[in-house]
């Protein structure tokens, strides 16, 4: 499920998140207007698909002067993607941020111009969250 879900990853990686038709196509999504808040332009989905599997609460911000970083961030299910470090080669764990509280531990992966970061769990067992950010 992994590998399945780092070869979306790729696909997105390659596409640019200002594209939001393509994004769509990619994460079977319907990203919504463009909304301006603190010097982002923000776009939201409430459902789509990441390699076959469910996703929710997708948003892409592009910085509005285009000049800064491109994320795309986006939610799993709770207990649907089983995750151990290993299968996600590069992947650096971190742990929870000790002064934000309700922080998980994370993996971190650097994917030529991009970062991805693998949100776990309270348990560190399954993939909650994924961003990518485009520098």
């Amino acid at each position: 499920m992994i590998e399945r879900i780092k070869q979306d990853v790729d696909r997105l990686i390659a596409t640019p998140f200002d594209d939001a038709q393509r994004l769509d196509a990619l994460l079977g999504s319907a990203l919504g207007p463009t909304s301006e808040q603190d010097g982002w332009r923000i776009r939201q989905a409430a459902q789509g698909r990441l390699a076959g599997l469910p996703v929710h609460d997708i948003t892409v911000r592009t910085s509005a002067d285009g000049q800064g970083a491109r994320v795309l961030l986006l939610s799993f299910e709770a207990g649907e993607v089983p995750f151990d470090g290993a299968q996600w080669p590069g992947a650096m764990p971190k742990p929870p941020r000790p002064n934000a509280p309700g922080s998980t531990a994370y993996w971190e992966a650097h994917e030529g111009e991009a970062t991805v970061i693998l949100g776990l769990d309270a348990a560190q067992q399954h993939l909650v969250q994924l961003s990518i950010r485009q520098h």
